[in-house]
């Protein structure tokens, strides 16, 4: 059986990522690997009782970390063993920067998500701030966190997040900046080409 390649996608809110996400997959599909898109918090029961409801601090850190676990036994462990791509809007990153921001000490948030598989890659999508407003502006909902907390402090929680996953060895680590089309274009390929070279054994 083929084995299969787990990759994350995570980064502010507004830099673009979920667009990389779709574009990644369709060009993935288009060279005939099996691709399985999937996001965090999931439509799961955990997931859903996430986004029915409005936890905050440790309630909903608990919670995501519990939705993690079952995003990983029910969904990217069954299709990594089916050979899939999978690819995953937001991961453990996510929980780094949005938890502290609730105000969950790092070093809680960190021992309940120990149990998280690591990804074979992860790419942190990163902007400068006048785009990442911009693209907020254009959104007809914002959630609380988007709305409570400032770029500065997001941006510096997740390349804390990507300092914490080095030194952890959680797997390879791409840092890419989403700022235009052209961008977008070199950073959509930068992945593609780099999953290809990794699923071919190089």
């Amino acid at each position: 059986m083929q084995k299969g390649f787990f990759i994350v996608i995570d980064g502010q809110d507004g830099t673009g990522k979920t667009t990389i996400v779709n574009e990644v997959a369709m060009r993935l599909k288009d060279m005939n690997y099996k691709v399985y898109i999937t996001k965090e918090p999931t439509f799961g029961p955990i997931g859903t009782l996430i986004r029915e409801n409005d936890f905050k601090g440790y309630i909903l850190g608990d919670l995501i970390a519990a939705d993690r676990l079952y995003h990983i036994e029910n969904e990217i462990i069954p299709a990594l063993e089916q050979g899939n791509i999978v690819i995953s809007d937001r991961y453990v990153a996510s929980s780094y920067v949005c938890q502290q921001l609730d105000g969950v000490p790092l070093e809680f948030i960190q021992q309940i998500n120990a149990n998280a598989i690591s990804p074979d890659l992860s790419v942190f999508i990163l902007a400068d701030e006048m785009e990442v407003s911009k693209r907020m502006s254009e959104r007809e909902h914002l959630a609380r966190m988007e709305k409570m907390y400032s770029f500065q402090e997001t941006e510096i929680l997740y390349k804390q997040a990507i300092s914490i996953y080095r030194a952890n060895g959680f797997g390879e680590i791409m840092n890419l900046y989403n700022n235009n089309k052209s961008d977008f274009e070199n950073n959509v390929q930068k992945i593609v080409c780099l999953i290809d070279s990794r699923m071919r054994g190089f």
